[in-house]
């Protein structure tokens, strides 16, 4: 499993890397923040960093609203992609799908900007022996990582792109998995004709950056099934493959990635137009000064449950009221 490093030793990296996704929202995404809410990147004790609001906020307020940096559609029970828009990881009704090279869009206008970021490479490629390596060992983060790739390739990302996020250590030595997952994605891209200088940022550093990355920042693209009636019958069958889950995907975002988590938030992340463009509001009024902070996992679950599986997949228990309150009263 990936430990986080030593806190003590990260926290001056952590505020200055939160600094500069701030710095990068505001220059590049007016509508990152829709309500031109100050926010600031302080040191939080046994967390690294934090996010915490300089302006008072009101229950409902929209802080954040935009599209990934990198998205892509999850596996289903079957190893094949989900029945999602490749671009906006969207569902969409049987009858409204629009295929272009093997690859699915929801309409035109996804079809035209997956062109403009990804397709071009992928539609050179067969993901096949990718997509079923991810399957078999039922992980998701290195068809992120391809997906990432390929923009790289398309001269649309910098290979550079996630080194703002925050990063779990890599166990050592490597995952045999790594390797291997790493050398059948380097090995389309060469089958496919792309030469090694153009394959030069494609080393197995790199991608261990990117899945160190990826582990303790990608969140599920949550999203709503469709339920027309003529497609009741294959939401059906969607739903007991997947155990009725409505994850569409994955995606990295820049701000929530700076947000720690809390069994009790104070931010809910909302997909409000049933595609991966994600929206961070206030459940509640927020006071200057806060911490802003999200769940990372189902808040709804037992206390044992949440602190399990935080600590499998973030390394860490968690200790916020909530837990210790509910944690007291089963001893």
């Amino acid at each position: 499993m990936l430990k986080r490093l030593p806190v003590e030793s990260l926290l001056r990296a952590k505020v200055m890397r939160g600094e500069l996704i701030l710095r990068t929202l505001a220059s590049s995404c007016a509508t990152s923040n829709p309500m031109s809410i100050k926010l600031e990147v302080r040191q939080v004790a046994a967390a690294g960093r934090g996010l915490f609001t300089k302006d008072p906020i009101s229950h409902g307020q929209v802080l954040y609203r935009q599209a990934p940096l990198v998205a892509c559609p999850g596996l289903g029970a079957t190893g094949k992609l989900e029945s999602v828009c490749s671009n906006c990881l969207a569902f969409f009704s049987q009858d409204s799908r629009k295929t272009a090279d093997r690859v699915e869009f929801c309409g035109d206008d996804c079809e035209s900007a997956a062109q403009e970021t990804f397709l071009g490479v992928q539609r050179k490629l067969e993901l096949a022996p990718l997509q079923e390596h991810c399957r078999r060992h039922n992980i998701r983060f290195p068809l992120l990582v391809a997906r990432l790739a390929f923009m790289c390739l398309s001269k649309q990302a910098s290979p550079d792109s996630l080194s703002s996020l925050c990063f779990a250590k890599p166990p050592e030595p490597l995952p045999i998995s790594w390797v291997e997952e790493y050398t059948i994605l380097r090995g389309v891209l060469e089958k496919a004709g792309f030469t090694a200088d153009s394959l030069s940022f494609l080393s197995l550093p790199w991608y261990v950056k990117q899945i160190s990355r990826l582990h303790i920042n990608v969140f599920r693209v949550e999203l709503v099934k469709p339920l027309n009636p003529a497609d009741w019958l294959s939401a059906a069958a969607a739903s007991i493959g997947t155990g009725g889950s409505g994850a569409a995907g994955s995606g990295v975002y820049l701000l929530p990635s700076m947000m720690n988590h809390s069994c009790d938030p104070n931010i809910d992340v909302l997909f409000p137009e049933n595609n991966f463009k994600m929206e961070l509001t206030a459940r509640r009024d927020i006071s200057a000064g806060e911490e802003l902070l999200i769940t990372y996992i189902d808040a709804a679950a037992h206390v044992e449950v949440r602190r399990s599986e935080l600590q499998w997949a973030y390394g860490f228990s968690c200790q916020c009221p909530r837990c210790n309150e509910e944690a007291s009263l089963i001893k």
